[in-house]
C-alpha cells in the first residue's frame, strides 16, 4: 500500500526593522553644564552658571551646542528648544534664537536636515529676568524624530542679588527769618527688590553731629530719614553710625520709579537757639545718601 504524504510548506516572511540610533544622540545624556562627551560639546553659558545678577533685571545668556566632529559622518538629528525653570521666585525665560526648529548634523549630513535650518553648532540665547533666590534654568533640546532617541538636557543656575535704588531726590534750601527752627524735607522714591535696605548718609560733622557751614563758622543739624513720605515717624540720625540705618522696611518692591509716586522722606532741621548764635549768612552742606541691599 502506498502512502501519500502532502508536504505543504509554509513561508513566513520575517521582516526585521533596524532602527538606526544615531551616536550623536545615543551619548548625549543630561548633563551639568559645562558638558563634554565624545561626540558634543556643551559650553558653559556666558554669564556663567551660577552668577549673580540685580533682581528684575533681564540678562542674556547665549549657550553655544556643538558637534566636535569625532562621530559617524551623515548622522543628524533636528532639535526645538524647551526651557524651564525651578527654584526662585520671579524667574521667567525668553528664548530668543534659535527662533524655531534647527537641526545639528554631522560631517556631510546637512542634505538630510530637509527643511529644517541647519548648522554644525547652534548658539542658544535665553534671556533670564531674574528674581529672589536661586533658580535652575532649564534646556532641553527636544528630539524632533522621536522619543527613541536621547533628549539632550543641561542646566545653569541664576542668583537674585538685592537692587536698591534712590531717586527723586532735590535740594532743600530756604531762608531763616530769624525766629523759630529752620527745617526743610523732601519725599523720594527708594526701590527695593525685596523691600528693604540699608542707608547711610554722609556729609560734613563737627563734634559727632552733622552741620552746615559758612566759612568757618558751623550749624548743626539734625538729619532725619522715615521709610515713607511725610516726616511723620522719621527717625533721627547719627552721623557716626555706619550705616546710618540698618534693615529699614518700605521700600517699594514693585517699581524702580515708584509708580511714579515716593516711598520715603528725607530731612533736616537747625534749633533756633543754635540759628541765633551765627552770623549772617550762606551756610551750606552736601550729603551723600547711600542706600545698600542689607
Amino acid at each position: 500500500m502506498q502512502i501519500l504524504t502532502q508536504c505543504v510548506k509554509a513561508i513566513f516572511l520575517l521582516v526585521l526593522v533596524l532602527y538606526t540610533k544615531f551616536v550623536f544622540a545615543a551619548d548625549w545624556t543630561p548633563c551639568e553644564a559645562p558638558c563634554n562627551d565624545v561626540y558634543t560639546n556643551v559650553y558653559t553659558p556666558s554669564p556663567a552658571s551660577g552668577s549673580s545678577h540685580p533682581v528684575g533685571n533681564t540678562v542674556r545668556f547665549t549657550i553655544n551646542v556643538a558637534r566636535d566632529g569625532t562621530s559617524s559622518a551623515g548622522t543628524y538629528i533636528p532639535f526645538s528648544t524647551i526651557v524651564s525653570t525651578s527654584g526662585g521666585t520671579g524667574f521667567s525665560t525668553t528664548t530668543i534664537s534659535p527662533s524655531g526648529n534647527y537641526c545639528i548634523y554631522g560631517s556631510g549630513a546637512s542634505f538630510s536636515c530637509f527643511s529644517y535650518s541647519n548648522s554644525p553648532s547652534v548658539d542658544i540665547v535665553i534671556d533670564v529676568t531674574v528674581g529672589t533666590g536661586t533658580s535652575r534654568i532649564q534646556v532641553k533640546l527636544n528630539n524632533l524624530l522621536g522619543t527613541f532617541y536621547v533628549s539632550p538636557v543641561f542646566y545653569f543656575d541664576v542668583t537674585g542679588a538685592g537692587s536698591v535704588r534712590i531717586t527723586g531726590l532735590t535740594d532743600m534750601s530756604g531762608t531763616w527769618s530769624g525766629s523759630g527752627d529752620a527745617t526743610n524735607s523732601d519725599d523720594v522714591c527708594l526701590y527695593s527688590s525685596d523691600g528693604s535696605y540699608d542707608i547711610l548718609v554722609e556729609g560734613p560733622t563737627d563734634s559727632g553731629d552733622y552741620v552746615l557751614e559758612s566759612g568757618a563758622n558751623k550749624i548743626p543739624i539734625t538729619v532725619y530719614w522715615n521709610n515713607t513720605t511725610g516726616t511723620t515717624g522719621r527717625t533721627a540720625l547719627d552721623s557716626t553710625n555706619n550705616p546710618s540705618l540698618s534693615g529699614v522696611t518700605g521700600g517699594d518692591a514693585n517699581s524702580q520709579t515708584c509708580s511714579g509716586g515716593n516711598s520715603a522722606n528725607i530731612s533736616w532741621k537747625a534749633l533756633e537757639s543754635d540759628l541765633q548764635t551765627q552770623t549772617a549768612g550762606t551756610y551750606t552742606a552736601t550729603m551723600t545718601i547711600t542706600a545698600t541691599a542689607p
